[in-house]
């Protein structure tokens, strides 16, 4: 029967194999060991919680990082397309300040921008009020209301 390798050495491998450490992680760890002057061929039984540990921990880090960067990306999405639509809705509201004051419109941006509406403000009776519907302008009523 073959006798179980019970050394740090031995049970810092074991633990890098399970929790897949990157090789810089398990290099830092002999490090310790040797900067503290425990040789790795000792016994591991004193060391193997705090090894366990340290390696769990930073399985774990490593898992939330690669979560985080995910999310990231999915937020860098996101603000990405928010974007393309708060330029949209720019480019109209110019488009009817524009026409408000008579310039000529400038071209339509090509693409449906979700179909959202632009409504004008209330004009509480001092003008006309216009509503933007899609690339329709549709005038209200000549008289204040």
């Amino acid at each position: 029967m073959a006798r179980r390798d019970t050394s740090i050495a031995a049970a810092i491998e074991l633990l890098a194999r399970e929790t897949g450490a990157p090789q810089a992680f398990v290099e830092r760890i002999r490090g310790l060991f040797h900067a503290r002057g425990v040789s790795l061929e000792a016994d591991a039984a004193p060391y193997r919680i705090a090894l366990e540990l340290a390696f769990r921990r930073e399985q774990l880090l490593r898992r939330g990082a690669h979560e985080m960067r995910g999310q990231l990306e999915e937020l860098e999405r996101q603000l990405h397309r928010l974007g393309q639509v708060f330029r949209a809705q720019l480019e109209r509201l110019q488009r009817l300040e524009s026409m408000r004051r008579g310039r000529p419109a400038p071209a339509e941006p090509s693409g449906d921008f979700l179909g959202w509406t632009i409504e004008a403000p209330p004009s509480f009776g001092t003008r006309p009020q216009t509503r933007f519907v899609r690339g329709i302008l549709v005038p209200g009523p000549k008289e204040p209301q």
